[in-house]
């Protein structure tokens, strides 16, 4: 650029100059921007920092793996709590982080927190099944009978393949879960034994509510389904069949039930005074001694809300 020889021309060209440099600037620096990919290395920095604060999920792996009651003595829950309250701050919309938060809340004693976040997490993704019985549960602790039967039903619409690529595609539980290939038929087992305890809660509902022909439509789902494994679906079905005045219905249902499930205390007893009803005396007394010495001790075979709890996967 050619240096002017007076002022005005002095500041025409200074002004040029520096559009100029301000350009060439802008240029660079959205070249660089480019180059760097600032979201990326954001993305990045957040994803190093969230990992430094995973806390040790040794104990959820435990529990999960083995069916057994979480006890919040044998982990640091209030760290596990306050890492998914500081990932809901970065990613408020995962469902999984609601799901997570939801449960640390339960066992920490926070029940408002912990329903609050369920439901978000159900409105995020409706197609996992835990999110749904864990609301169910929460809704049955408080009362609301209706509120967890529509859970537990919608729970148990999911799609068995759903859950599972979830679980496995899922940032939040891949922490928890040993990569192998026993992973699939673990989270299948956990499914099953969970779709049951739907089912069993389910059926603690609707007697309570003593809604019988929903009784026997959900249990005789549960037996075709492959759930029962100790009788107790037989016995409900037979049980709201009886209450609906279908005797005949019910002793057919206890027949068949008791052929896999002989020791079943109750659906013997109710056998036995059906047949009393029908004048059927001798039959009757067969079970009535069956049902007495049956041990005290044998599985009742019953649906119970006693020892409830929330689970992951």
């Amino acid at each position: 650029m050619k240096i002017p020889a007076n002022q005005n021309a002095w500041q025409k060209w200074g002004r040029v100059a520096l559009t100029r440099m301000a350009t060439v600037y802008a240029a660079a620096v959205l070249a660089l921007v480019m180059l760097v990919d600032v979201p990326t290395i954001y993305r990045d920095t957040l994803a190093a920092t969230l990992n430094r604060l995973i806390p040790d999920f040794t104990y959820f792996v435990e529990f999960t793996r083995k069916g057994e009651s979480f006890d919040p003595s044998r982990t640091n829950l209030p760290e596990h709590f306050h890492y998914y309250q500081y990932v809901q701050t970065y990613r408020p919309n995962d469902p999984d982080v609601q799901a997570m938060l939801g449960f640390t809340a339960h066992y920490m004693g926070l029940e408002d927190l912990a329903l609050k976040a369920c439901e978000k997490s159900v409105a995020l993704n409706p197609r996992y099944f835990w999110t749904r019985y864990n609301l169910g549960v929460l809704y049955y602790l408080q009362g609301d009978l209706d509120a967890a039967y529509r859970q537990l039903s919608a729970g148990l619409e999911t799609a068995l393949q759903d859950n599972l690529d979830l679980v496995s595609s899922s940032r939040i539980y891949f922490p928890m879960l040993v990569v192998n290939d026993e992973l699939p038929d673990r989270v299948k087992s956990g499914l099953k034994n969970g779709f049951r305890d739907a089912y069993s809660l389910s059926m603690v509902i609707l007697e309570k509510q003593r809604k019988y022909p929903e009784m026997v439509k959900r249990a005789n789902s549960a037996i075709v389904q492959g759930m029962d494994n100790d009788g107790r679906f037989y016995y409900y079905s037979a049980m709201a069949a009886y209450q609906l005045n279908r005797p005949v219905e019910a002793a057919g249902i206890l027949t068949e039930g008791l052929k896999r499930f002989p020791n079943h205390r109750k659906a013997n007893s109710l056998l036995a005074e059906i047949f009393r009803r029908q004048g059927r005396n001798s039959r009757a007394v067969l079970l009535e001694t069956k049902a007495a010495h049956i041990p005290a001790d044998f599985p009742s075979g019953l649906a119970t809300d006693e020892g409830l709890e929330l689970r992951i996967y």
